[in-house]
């Protein structure tokens, strides 16, 4: 337990030392305008590999590995179309974990965790997602947490929990006082609602 906890604290102290600071306010121009990023106020603790700017269009998204702490995390897009309704291009990818004090749209795969104080808008979850306002998703392995509304455009595989929980395909548990799952035997259950 005690040689854990070292390993811990050395782990966090070794990351800490390389942050860095990222706070462009606008596009980065050293990206193609269909997969740059835009963080503002944001700190990256870990590895973060960007696409190459002279990689095509039609190739895979960038992505972020590590921690991204700041006020905001958002990825480039149509910004009039909401990530979590599918229709977004995927621009970029996060494999770690993120936590804004503000909002996350994410339009890409998110396999990790994303926590943010108002609104979670992600394509794509594998793992945690949650937020103190609302959490919407295109699809869902693992758990939407919020203290008002989740919503799951498509399937969730795994739970829901939160004050207002909505899904098209519910695979996993509801937990909350009011519960929908539009293509489920029982559609609406308050307090528990599971599907199969």
């Amino acid at each position: 337990m005690k040689k854990t906890l070292i390993f811990c604290i050395s782990f966090a102290l070794a990351a800490m030392i390389q942050a860095k600071p990222c706070i462009p306010l606008g596009e980065d121009s050293t990206k193609p305008a269909d997969t740059a990023d835009h963080h503002c106020i944001s700190l990256s603790i870990g590895k973060t590999a960007n696409k190459p700017s002279s990689a095509p269009k039609s190739d895979a998204p960038m992505y972020h590995g590590g921690l991204l702490l700041g006020v905001q995390h958002l990825t480039a897009g149509d910004r009039s179309v909401k990530p979590s309704s599918g229709k977004r291009a995927n621009t970029c990818d996060l494999f770690g974990c993120s936590f804004q004090l503000g909002f996350t749209e994410q339009a890409g795969l998110v396999r990790g965790c994303a926590g943010s104080l108002l609104t979670n808008d992600i394509t794509r979850v594998q793992g945690v997602q949650g937020a103190l306002g609302f959490n919407d998703a295109y699809d869902v392995t693992g758990a939407q947490v919020t203290l008002i509304k989740n919503t799951c455009v498509t399937r969730i595989r795994g739970v829901q929990f939160g004050i207002w929980n909505e899904a098209d395909d519910l695979h996993g548990v509801q937990i909350g006082i009011v519960n929908f799952d539009n293509r489920g035997t029982i559609k609406f259950f308050p307090f528990v609602n599971i599907g199969w």
